[in-house]
């Protein structure tokens, strides 16, 4: 929801705090501010994908419904969130939506209930 300029001041903040590890990579510098911010966007949804799939599996724990189904709700659910989030960049100055954002989100809402699976099942086999 930020401006472009303020988007990308923070951003540039990150990639300079950052640049010590990212100098360990083979990346040359000029992508280490769209590598971050990509990342960033990621992160944001295997969090988002996380919390969605403890959610409903508490929420959903006594239904009938398949951890299946569960997984494919919380991944709908990412999904519209990401959609809504480009559409909203439309009307943000200096902004733009990217399908590529679109799918770098889902990747990181997969990561993040996939990690929200394990854990849960780590959860129940030790207690």
């Amino acid at each position: 929801m930020c401006p472009a300029e303020r988007s990308a001041v923070q951003s540039a903040k990150m990639t300079k705090l950052l640049t010590p590890v990212l100098q360990l990579t083979e990346f040359p510098a000029g992508l280490w501010h769209t590598l971050v911010r990509k990342l960033a966007h990621m992160a944001e949804f295997a969090l988002l994908g996380a919390f969605r799939m403890a959610a409903l599996s508490v929420w959903e724990r006594d239904s009938h419904l398949s951890q299946g189904r569960r997984s494919v709700t919380a991944l709908c659910i990412c999904l519209l969130t990401a959609l809504a989030d480009e559409a909203i960049q439309l009307f943000v100055p200096g902004r733009s939506s990217q399908v590529t954002d679109m799918w770098i989100d889902a990747l990181g809402a997969a990561i993040g209930f996939g990690a929200a699976l394990l854990f849960g099942r780590k959860k129940r086999r030790m207690g």
